[in-house]
């Protein structure tokens, strides 16, 4: 089983500017890490592996706890397939 934890740090919107930049990006990148999530999740069977997104929701740093350096070397596969 895959665990995914999102530990992001969202960037400060401002509410009074009718076009906020960072709620765009917070909710973009937010998009981002629920695809992410829902693609490990079809290969959780295969795998246990703990990921975690920390960092500022626009300069993410994802971690992967696993025993399995397999699982490991699949989850990274994942991502970089998908953030490419």
């Amino acid at each position: 089983m895959i665990i995914v934890k999102n530990q992001t740090v969202k960037l400060r919107e401002n509410k009074k500017e009718l076009l906020d930049t960072n709620s765009i990006i917070n909710e973009q990148m937010l998009s981002i890490i629920k695809k992410i999530t829902l693609k490990l999740k079809s290969i959780s069977p295969k795998h246990d592996a703990t990921v975690i997104f920390s960092g500022k929701i626009d300069n993410i740093n994802v971690d992967i706890k696993s025993d399995s350096e397999k699982s490991v070397t699949a989850i990274e596969s994942l991502i970089n397939d998908y953030l490419k």
